[in-house]
């Protein structure tokens, strides 16, 4: 029988469509986008919805809501559909139809209802005894005054379709069904009472009782979310799993809840919402809706071919000195008695100088017709800008300013920013006068001044406070000390002397920072410079570094190697080459001339003073005999070298055992002079 009656009213329901039908000409669907749910739709999902219909690039939605213009005036039918409640024989919406005279430009709210959900999800396979009522559909003005309303259907655990969980045509909802305990139905458009944890569906102004009741419309419309959930439109939810609980349907006035009380008993059913219908041919059908609800706005008449006439014959020329930046869009009417507004093919603002010719068009759907328009634009412009203020202020800095570009208002050109006659920023110290001019382009100009007064009183600050002493040997150059300063930035100090100094002893140096502009200081530093003697004395083979009270390091200028235990002030060198002397004294340090010693000849000149025996030796050891006081004896091999062997100074014993055959040189070094003898050693 349920069914049955079902199939009844939906096969009324088509066939009153279809007989409202005939005469549209112009019909517009809305749909919640494939949202379902508690979700409401989002923008990318409408566009994707509605893309290649009438509605295409034409709705636009925040929080699910949608917004929509209506493009003609003239009589539409206004169809709002429920969404049904969750359960197998869940609440079915209602179906709510009016006729309403509606002006081109008059902007709409739409909220399509949603099916109710399960517990947490929708859809849920796995049922937990939570069944979310629907949500209501709305269509409303910008101000929430309702034109339709159609009531959703409660949720609804019932074995059979029950009219107290359909979405009702009263405007009252319904009181929760067959449960244990009940909510009363909401009423002048507020929501649905709630039934111990199965909460109310929302209405129009007011919220839905219970944690999880539904949203007001005039709060959003969100569906009562908890353990079950509600459709979007202010399907009630309930706010606990345990036992059957059914959820009050979103409308006009939110339907009640209903709770078993029990995990095993059946059937809670919550109340279908309550609807609104404040059109003239009202229709009012309860239960008629399966699923997401849906929203048909269509235009009521057909217009015959050739009746689209404008409204005003010849369109008036439209003057103006320099720009139009509005008009008033001429309409056109057809035999539906609707009235058409005109799109134009030229864009505001028009400016150009002259008269441009602007068509505009009135499409019906049946008829398309075009007029033209004259805007000239004369081009005369006697008035010059006027300063937007009158008194320019002054500005003081230290360093650098630049002002806000002021600005002027012209009769033709709007605001004019004024272009100065300096170059920013201003860093000039004193007072520079601005001469700002505004120029609208039809030789009209104005001018203002405005004066920028930089003063640095600040001083340069050094980076270090107090500057060390400089340590130089034989010279000193220091690095060079800065200051920073407020406008100059890093400054490098200006010495009183000249660099590098080499006066021994302390110099004091006093630097100067000077900003350029008036700002002065001063800081002194000690530089003390240490003078080291690098000169060599040499007496024969015997070198003397000058510098007297230092320390000592003699090196072989060929390799640049120190001499090994060579830390005297005196040295003399054993093979031919130049040496020289690393003297440090305090903590300066530096290295001496080099000077040649040179032992060629030595031999032929003092052999005659040296005996060496045997001569030549076959074993390497030989002996010495010289006739005065020897300091030591060095071997020296065919290479220039000095070979190491071992010296008894006091016998004159030497031992060169390790030595291989050949010849050798042999030095003997007396405190007068050095002597020198050759040396053989056979196998």
């Amino acid at each position: 029988m349920g069914r049955l009656l079902l199939n009844m009213r939906m096969a009324s329901l088509v066939l009153c469509i279809a007989i409202a039908g005939l005469g549209y000409s112009q019909t517009y669907t809305f749909t919640s986008g494939g949202a379902t749910g508690q979700t409401p739709p989002t923008q990318g999902q409408i566009d994707a919805a509605y893309a290649g219909t009438s509605l295409d690039g034409a709705v636009t939605v925040t929080a699910g809501i949608q917004y929509w213009t209506v493009p003609t005036t003239g009589v539409y039918t206004i169809e709002a559909f429920g969404g049904q409640g969750y359960g197998s024989f869940g609440g079915r919406g209602a179906h709510i139809s009016g006729e309403f005279n509606l002006t081109a430009g008059t902007q709409l709210k739409i909220l399509v209802g949603q099916r109710g959900g399960d517990y947490l999800n929708f859809p849920q396979t796995t049922y937990n005894n939570q069944y979310g009522g629907g949500g209501g559909s709305f269509v409303t003005d910008l101000s929430n005054s309702p034109y339709v309303v159609a009531g959703g259907g409660g949720g609804s655990h019932a074995s059979n379709w029950l009219p107290a969980c359909d979405g009702q045509i009263t405007e009252a909802g319904a009181a929760g069904a067959v449960g244990a305990i009940t909510g009363a139905g909401g009423t002048n458009g507020n929501g649905g009472l709630q039934a111990t944890s199965a909460d109310g569906g929302g209405g129009l102004l007011g919220n839905g009782d219970g944690t999880a009741g539904g949203q007001a419309f005039i709060n959003g419309g969100a569906a009562g979310v908890d353990e079950g959930r509600g459709g979007f439109g202010g399907g009630g939810g309930t706010s606990s799993w345990n036992n059957y609980r059914g959820g009050g349907g979103g409308g006009y006035s939110g339907g009640g809840g209903a709770n078993n009380n029990s995990s095993v008993t059946c059937c809670a059913a919550g109340g279908g919402g309550g609807s609104f219908n404040g059109g003239a041919n009202p229709v009012n059908l309860a239960g008629v809706q399966l699923g997401d609800g849906q929203v048909i706005i269509s235009l009521n008449c057909n217009p015959t071919v050739g009746s689209l006439i404008a409204d005003v014959a010849t369109l008036p020329d439209l003057t103006e000195d320099c720009v139009l930046t509005s008009w008033t869009a001429p309409t056109a009417t057809n035999d539906c008695n609707a009235t058409y507004i005109g799109t134009p093919d030229v864009s505001l603002p028009i400016n150009a100088v002259g008269t441009t010719t602007v068509t505009w068009t009135y499409d019906d759907g049946t008829n398309i017709i075009t007029q033209t328009q004259d805007v000239i634009i004369t081009g005369i412009d006697n008035d010059p800008p006027v300063p937007d203020n009158p008194n320019l202020l002054t500005f003081s800095n230290q360093c650098s300013f630049t002002p806000a570009t002021p600005t002027a208002t012209d009769f033709c050109q709007g605001v004019i920013n004024g272009t100065p006659d300096v170059t920013f920023p201003i860093t000039t110290q004193g007072t520079t006068t601005i001469t700002w001019t505004y120029d609208d382009g039809f030789g009209n100009t104005a001018t203002q001044t405005q004066d920028v007064i930089i003063n640095d009183v600040s001083s340069p600050t050094p980076d270090i406070a107090t500057l060390e002493d400089y340590e130089g040997c034989n010279s000193a150059t220091p690095t060079t000390a800065t200051a920073t300063d407020n406008c100059a930035g890093t400054i490098n100090g200006v010495p009183d002397v000249t660099f590098p100094i080499t006066t021994a002893g302390t110099t004091v140096v006093t630097w100067t920072y000077d900003d350029g502009n008036g700002n002065v200081v001063t800081q002194t530093q000690n530089v003390n410079v240490t003078l080291i003697d690098l000169t060599v004395s040499a007496m024969g083979t015997q070198l003397t570094a000058n510098q007297t009270g230092a320390t000592y390091q003699w090196i072989d200028c060929g390799t640049g190697q120190p001499i090994a235990g060579a830390v005297g002030q005196g040295y003399q060198p054993t093979v031919t080459g130049e040496y020289a002397a690393i003297v440090t004294t305090g903590s300066c340090s530096d290295t001496t001339e080099c000077v040649l010693v040179d032992f060629t000849g030595i031999d032929e000149l003092n052999s005659d003073y040296i005996n060496i025996y045997p001569n030549p030796t076959n074993t390497g050891v030989f002996t010495v005999d010289f006739d005065g006081v020897v300091d030591h004896i060095v071997v020296i091999d065919a290479l220039g070298r000095e070979v190491a062997v071992t010296v008894d100074l006091t016998t004159g014993a030497v031992d060169g055992s390790n030595l291989e055959a050949g010849r050798y040189t042999v030095r003997v070094f007396a405190s007068d002079a050095v002597y020198s003898k050759g040396l053989v050693i056979v196998e």
